[in-house]
């Protein structure tokens, strides 16, 4: 018997068990891929792979959710007396239900409990959805709540499903509101944000020519959320007390009456709280849930929010994402720095280079290799010895691929405020067909979005608080291949041996970026020179020399073949580019046993490099020490 004949069965066996009571009544619909893997002894990885392969199939029913359960359809074709012809894929609950509710209107609908879809429910996060819970449902109004956490982890997100949670158990009215207020923006003027939270009265203070409601009274009946709460002042929090003690406030300027608010307040915060928030106000804020880096969380809820980015672009692309299983695997286990959502960011901007090949050579669907990943992810699959039993049990090794389709659409919780852009595929589309449509060449629409997409890049680097100022490796390689990067490097080392100058990083990146448009061309058959380009070469010998050698050594070292033409542009860029700070060579020494061990490796890595200040000492067996060592000191 397969494993997947094993896994059905067992699901069958269990659905076998399941009434139309417990359905309609109990709403106990399905059974999780962790519950069929204890039964079986299978992998739970290894179950969730068949179950999906079973819903492709139409024999099992899939109904979305944090977990994800399955029905037999057969099952459940018997208990509703129906024949079922879907996909088999229900987005939730509710839309189970919907479907069969047209043949049976026993069946009530349910909204689901909103923290149920959050990835680590029953992980990582059970505790702090417990706090959340118990926040939201004590008497009589709640309890105010801080969230703290590192940039990143979500807070902002999970405060909104506490939202929404108190919203599904009626704590708050339907209607009642979520006003978010970062407070950061106002931190330099204490006046302003008062004015903002409580409102003002006319001629309270200059400036202020009409009355203004404030946050508080919008919030009125709902939750006012204040991001970054360790910006306000200490005087802004004094304010704060009457309202969370009496459920009252007055605006700016007023002094005669008091007004009542009904309202949550949940605060969001980096920081540490007792150091940056006065002990007064953080008495009346008896809740604070403390949420986990991503490093804290484990390699499965990893791999959920890894799968659950990738759907979210095939949502927005609305066209399948093939990724290579080394790029999952790459995503596992690098350092994200910037959590949750330095991990979304870096799968959209992924995403983009690969929609931008897509776009370009006309294919089929989006193509994720690792040759697309820069160097912080890649380094990723130098750290597999780590956790290397555990990325087993999560990848499925048979395949390369996992493709991701607008089927696989789950309802995932998501980081919203780490978006680069809504519009980010859009504007690529537009703007590839607005420059085909004028008749610009590849090579130049290519450079075009290329800088979009840059300029994404710093939006991204400026959300995630990375020092302004010339681009470090980690960031440079989001938007330039690793390994372009390096050969680049390396011609200009050469270079710089021929031609006894010394360039800069900005030419190395100059040069990089241009044979990463240059490899896209020569992959289009779209390269094309002109004779100017010679000319300016035969005015340049040496330059012309040594970009000769440039193009062997990225011939080499990218293993593509360059037109000969390219010479006379890498001579002009050669002949262009300003020239940066000179160094000193640090001289080699190499020592090896052997009559010319030394001497062979010396010569090796001179001629590679074109250089002259890498020296051997030959160390023959029947040599003293003594005298190799005086020669070396020598």
């Amino acid at each position: 018997m397969t494993r997947k004949e094993k896994v059905y069965r067992m699901l069958k066996k269990l659905s076998y068990d399941i009434s139309k009571y417990d359905l309609v009544e109990k709403l106990n619909i399905g059974f999780d891929a962790e519950t069929i893997s204890h039964v079986t002894g299978i992998n739970r990885s290894n179950v969730s792979r068949e179950l999906n392969e079973l819903v492709r199939e139409g024999r099992v029913i899939k109904i979305v959710g944090r977990p994800v359960k399955f029905l037999d359809k057969t099952r459940i074709e018997e208990i509703f007396q129906i024949d079922y012809d879907g996909d088999g894929v229900f987005e939730s609950l509710d839309d189970f239900f919907k479907v069969f509710s047209s043949e049976n209107s026993e069946i009530n609908t349910k909204e689901s409990d909103p923290f149920d879809r959050m990835i680590g429910a029953t992980g990582s996060l059970e505790l702090a959805i417990k706090q959340a819970k118990a926040a939201i449902l004590y008497p009589p109004n709640g309890l105010h709540t801080l969230i703290t956490g590192p940039t990143g982890v979500g807070k902002t997100t999970f405060a909104e499903i506490m939202y929404q949670y108190a919203i599904y158990t009626g704590s708050i009215p339907e209607d009642a509101e979520l006003i978010i207020f970062n407070c950061s923006e106002y931190a330099d003027n204490p006046q302003l944000i008062l004015s903002q939270l409580f409102g003002h009265k006319k001629g309270a203070f200059t400036g202020a020519d009409q009355d203004k409601i404030g946050l508080i009274e919008n919030a009125d009946e709902g939750i006012l959320l204040l991001d970054e709460i360790h910006r306000l002042s200490p005087e802004t929090q004094e304010m704060l007390f009457l309202l969370m003690d009496k459920g009252v406030y007055r605006r700016l300027g007023e002094t005669d009456k008091y007004r009542k608010a009904n309202v949550l307040i949940i605060g969001a915060t980096t920081e540490n709280i007792n150091s940056a928030l006065l002990q007064t106000f953080l008495r009346r804020i008896p809740m604070v849930i403390n949420l986990p880096s991503l490093e804290d969380r484990s390699l499965t809820e990893r791999m959920e929010l890894i799968e659950e980015f990738f759907i979210e672009e095939v949502s927005n692309v609305k066209v399948p994402i093939k990724v290579h299983r080394d790029v999952i695997r790459a995503f596992l286990l690098y350092d994200c720095m910037g959590n949750i959502g330095q991990l979304k960011g870096d799968i959209q901007l992924l995403c983009a280079r690969g929609f931008l090949d897509y776009k370009t050579y006309n294919k089929e669907e989006i193509e994720i290799g690792i040759h697309l990943l820069p160097e912080h992810i890649y380094n990723g699959l130098l750290n597999q010895h780590k956790r290397r039993g555990e990325v087993l049990n999560l990848l499925e090794y048979e395949k390369d691929y996992y493709i991701f389709t607008s089927r696989d659409r789950e309802k995932f919780i998501t980081v919203d405020n780490y978006n680069l852009s809504d519009n980010l595929y859009r504007e690529i589309t537009e703007k590839y067909n607005h420059y085909v449509k004028m008749g610009y060449p590849e090579d130049t629409i290519n450079d075009i979005i290329s800088n979009d997409i840059e300029k994404y890049l710093k939006k991204l680097m400026k959300k995630c608080n990375v020092d302004k100022g010339f681009p470090g490796k980690e960031e440079l390689f989001k938007i330039i291949n690793p390994k372009v990067y390096n050969a680049a490097e390396m011609a200009l080392m050469l270079a710089e041996q021929k031609l006894g100058r010394c360039f800069s990083n900005k030419a190395v990146i100059g040069l990089a970026m241009h044979v990463s448009a240059l490899m896209e061309r020569i992959a289009e058959g779209e390269v094309v020179y002109y004779e100017e380009i010679n000319k300016i070469a035969l005015n340049n010998p040496n330059e012309f020399r040594t970009a000769k050698l440039i193009r062997g050594i990225l011939q080499q070292e990218l293993e593509i073949s360059i037109p000969k033409e390219e010479i006379g542009f890498l001579t002009m860029f050669l002949s262009a580019v300003d020239a940066g700070d000179s160094y000193k060579k640090i001289g080699v020494i190499v020592l090896a046993h052997g009559e010319s061990t030394a001497s062979s490796i010396a010569n090796v890595a001179n001629s590679l490099l074109g250089t002259n200040h890498c020296q051997a000492i030959d160390m023959p067996l029947d040599v003293k020490v003594e005298d190799i060592l005086k020669k070396t000191i020598e």
